[in-house]
């Protein structure tokens, strides 16, 4: 009798003894890591801000294939964060034509082994819910134009050549009327001043005229591809008839609006423009004539 209680009593101490190990059984356990969306950078050079608007600081300049965490939108912006070389974080907003985005995928993350005895595995996290829905990219045979590129065409169409024309007048000393036609050259200084240089021909009553010259245009106001300004030119011109000729130094200046209607082409008008020809070498008194100048422009 005592033989067979020792025989059952390692019999129930072994069959626990088992299974009390397999609760101790150490397993890896598997969780979905939460990710934030992430893009690349398609369109460069771009420009990130401190504000979701063009005219916020810029802060910096990214390249084409860099990578942003997004964590929020507006209508027309990402808010992003970037990581650098160093380490640091950086948060600022860029324009949302300017990257085109991942997969929200996010893969599983393995976490260290954890003893199965008193822990319950944590449930899977769902797939985290896309803020956005991702518009296809479509490679287009000529050069994307973003509006902040438009917004920094007046670095990027630093050059204007075209043709001009005027009626024009003689308000003070002859009475006479005459047509203006010419070329003229622009070139942007900076964002707000560019060089004008304009060479005509003016024909009509009394002398004709031969006019060429170099000044100053100065943006006075812009919005999209409309842009007030005002220009100033000095002239020297070359008046002749059958008879006689002579040679006379010309203050042109105009106030005017200039319509790009496409990217390089355009147009400006000058309702209020005058010339006055402070000196000649014939001793003519001031002579101011009056014009309305339109020119036909070509930027690239």
């Amino acid at each position: 009798m005592t033989y067979q209680l020792k025989m059952t009593f390692a019999l129930l101490i072994l069959f626990f003894s088992q299974g009390f190990a397999a609760d101790y059984t150490v397993k890896d356990t598997t969780v979905i890591a939460r990710k934030l969306p992430t893009a690349t950078v398609v369109i460069a050079p771009a420009k990130t801000r401190t504000k979701p608007s063009f005219q916020s600081p810029a802060l910096y300049t990214l390249k084409l294939g860099d990578k942003v965490s997004i964590f929020s939108q507006t209508k027309d912006w990402f808010a992003i964060r970037l990581q650098t070389k160093q380490g640091s974080i950086l948060a600022s907003w860029i324009e949302k034509t300017a990257v085109q985005i991942d997969s929200p995928k996010s893969p599983p993350v393995v976490v260290r082994p954890v003893p199965a005895l008193g822990f319950i595995p944590p449930k899977p996290l769902p797939m985290p819910t896309p803020i956005f829905t991702p518009a296809p990219f479509v490679e287009s045979p000529r050069q994307n134009i973003t509006a902040t590129q438009r917004r920094e065409k007046k670095e990027e169409n630093a050059h204007q050549i075209g043709l001009l024309a005027a009626p024009t007048y003689d308000v003070y000393q002859f009475g006479a009327n005459q047509k203006r036609v010419g070329l003229f050259y622009t070139h942007r200084l900076n964002s707000t001043v560019a060089l004008d240089v304009p060479a005509s021909y003016s024909f009509g009553d009394g002398f004709n005229s031969i006019q060429a010259g170099a000044g100053l245009m100065i943006d006075v106001w812009q919005k999209g591809a409309w842009l007030i300004f005002s220009r100033i030119d000095i002239l020297g011109e070359r008046f002749y008839d059958s008879t006689k000729h002579f040679y006379a130094a010309t203050l042109d200046a105009g106030f005017g609006v200039q319509w790009m209607f496409v990217p390089n082409f355009g147009v400006s008008l000058e309702p209020f423009s005058a010339e006055v020809m402070g000196y000649n070498t014939e001793s003519i008194p001031l002579n101011v004539r009056a014009q309305g100048i339109m020119r036909l422009i070509y930027s690239w």
